[in-house]
């Protein structure tokens, strides 16, 4: 699922996703940890040097300059001898990456075209926004919501805020 979500597809877009089965063993730099980097806790250099080589794999990006401090840790790990990286996907939430790279290690085993059907979005209002109207906005599973003033739930658009 996380190599769709990657690749950014369009509606109604073709998307070939491919099985490959490695055929030796193979050393990841694994930089994909779960750090909780709240402002209340106490973190080492470490974690958030860590945090920050993370997000320098992970941040969605259309820039092709963005991607140059990735590329360079990439090296770096691979002139440490590993044979790929794994890392976080920003765009697939709980997904990763692999980065392999020599892919004469791996043999491709399947292919299937798969096209995007449906997209569902759930949307919530970004710090500060609001209607004119003084209402919140949402979008839950692609059903525009407000938000009930009085009862604090969650309307569809045209129920009655009233009941």
């Amino acid at each position: 699922m996380t190599a769709i979500f990657e690749v950014r597809p369009i509606l109604h877009s073709a998307v070939n996703v491919a099985g490959i089965e490695v055929k030796e063993p193979l050393k990841i730099a694994d930089i994909a940890g779960d750090i909780d980097l709240d402002s209340a806790k106490e973190r080492s250099q470490d974690e958030w040097l860590l945090s920050f080589v993370q997000s320098a794999f992970s941040f969605p990006t259309n820039n092709p300059d963005d991607y140059i401090p990735s590329q360079i840790i990439a090296e770096f790990f691979r002139h440490l001898g590993y044979d790929g990286i794994r890392y976080s996907s920003s765009l697939h939430r709980g997904g990763f990456n692999l980065t392999i790279y020599d892919v004469t290690k791996c043999e491709p085993v399947s292919s299937t075209e798969l096209r995007l059907e449906e997209i569902k979005m759930s949307l919530r209002p970004a710090f500060g926004a609001e209607n004119i109207d003084g209402r919140f906005e949402y979008i839950v599973d692609n059903v525009p919501k407000r938000l009930d003033g009085e009862t604090r739930r969650l309307v569809e658009d045209g129920e009655s805020l009233f009941r």
